[in-house]
């Protein structure tokens, strides 16, 4: 891919570096806003900068406000101007360290290792040898001891900080490509950093608000299209990863693909019928799966369903609450669910619905229409999160 597509370069200037290589932090995103790179240089630069000693000693506001020309670009000595330009006239790298060492007092790259392995050390002695020989040698290149020391001293002052610019450039070029993939193909890029993130639940969640941010569509769980990892379906949106539902086992997930792949569940009873649910601890999020498999035209939105105690060792649960729909709000519905089997077999479920219209704003009592069993099952469904069907063996 280019290193200088200026769209890429626009993207990392907003600082909406999240799920970036490198750049995600708070803080980079600030000192990115601000530095607003127009190279891959400065990338590399940034990268370098971003590090304790370069953030307390204040290299890092020098360097954009020299970019920004808010501060004068200055060299040590105008024979450092063709290795410090790239950097503003800022002493960022070792490598830098080394190249000034040789182009101001002829040391060879042995030498000029040795100097920067010096001053990374700040042992007096050694520094003190290497100042001599250092000056000696800027005297070559009419340079006068006295400017020789000085040169020395801001070199040594920047060398504190300095890092190594091939590792920061490596470091760099993933920053790049992730930023060109996320400007360029987000969708597919956010599905594979969610991907990345399936055990991680805080993660996922603070990327899914960056998709909603992007203006990215992510579908919840559903059996009947969700695969382990995030994937984008054909119309661009995020299919959930069911790898990243809680508590869901891959053998689950695997179980689950296979059988669809054969046939597509038609409804909860087939789903049930299909899919093996003996755990009980699990089955809560493996129910949730099917919330948006087979919704009423109402989308039901808080459906909630509660233990009952009965004489029934196993246990079942009711609901408690007369639920509108959205789309005619005249008209509302009551069930009464009660399930006797834990793994919720479709043979072991007693559903009653209770229907009512409103007249001049009296509820009155109205036969069921005859799509009950459709509405019952997807009304089950549409909240099955809230069934607590771990908590059925305690009832």
């Amino acid at each position: 891919i280019p290193l200088n597509d200026e769209k890429v370069f626009k993207f990392l200037s907003s600082g909406k570096t999240m799920a970036v290589f490198q750049l995600e932090s708070s803080g980079m995103r600030d000192l990115i806003k601000r530095l607003k790179p127009t190279k891959f240089e400065e990338i590399t630069a940034l990268l370098a900068l971003y590090r304790p000693g370069p953030l307390n000693s204040g290299m890092h506001d020098e360097f954009v406000d020299r970019k920004h020309g808010k501060s004068p670009v200055t060299y040590p000595h105008k024979l450092l101007e063709e290795v410090l330009e790239e950097t503003y006239g800022v002493i960022v790298y070792q490598e830098q360290v080394m190249e000034a060492a040789r182009v101001l007092a002829g040391f060879s790259l042995g030498q000029a290792d040795i100097l920067r392995r010096a001053m990374g050390k700040k042992k007096k002695e050694e520094m003190e040898e290497q100042r001599e020989i250092f000056v000696k040698g800027c005297e070559n290149n009419n340079i006068p001891p006295k400017n020789a020391e000085q040169i020395f001293d801001l070199i040594n002052q920047f060398a504190e900080y300095g890092f190594n610019k091939s590792h920061s450039a490596a470091y760099a070029l993933i920053s790049y490509q992730t930023a060109y993939l996320k400007t360029y193909y987000p969708e597919h890029f956010m599905a594979a950093v969610l991907s990345s993130e399936l055990g991680n639940t805080d993660k996922i969640h603070a990327l899914i608000q960056e998709c909603a941010r992007m203006k990215i569509n992510v579908l919840n769980p559903n059996i009947q299209t969700s695969k382990k990892r995030f994937i984008v379906n054909k119309d661009g949106d995020i299919e959930y990863g069911l790898g990243a539902v809680k508590g869901v086992a891959d053998a689950f997930i695997d179980h689950v693909c296979s059988n669809r792949n054969k046939s597509q569940f038609k409804d909860l009873w087939n789903f049930s019928k299909k899919v093996d649910i003996e755990t009980s601890e699990i089955v809560n999020s493996q129910i949730s799966m099917a919330v948006n498999a087979f919704l009423w035209r109402a989308s039901l939105d808080t459906v909630s369903f509660i233990p009952v105690n009965t004489a029934d060792p196993i246990g079942g649960f009711i609901s408690t609450d007369w639920y509108v729909d959205p789309e005619n709000p005249s008209e509302r519905i009551k069930l009464n669910v009660y399930v006797k089997d834990r793994r919720l077999r479709a043979d072991a479920l007693t559903v009653n619905v209770f229907r009512e219209i409103k007249i001049s704003d009296e509820w009155v009592k109205a036969d069921v229409n005859p799509d009950t069993p459709r509405l019952v099952e997807a009304s089950i469904l549409t909240k099955a999160r809230e069934l607590r069907i771990g908590s059925l063996g305690n009832s």
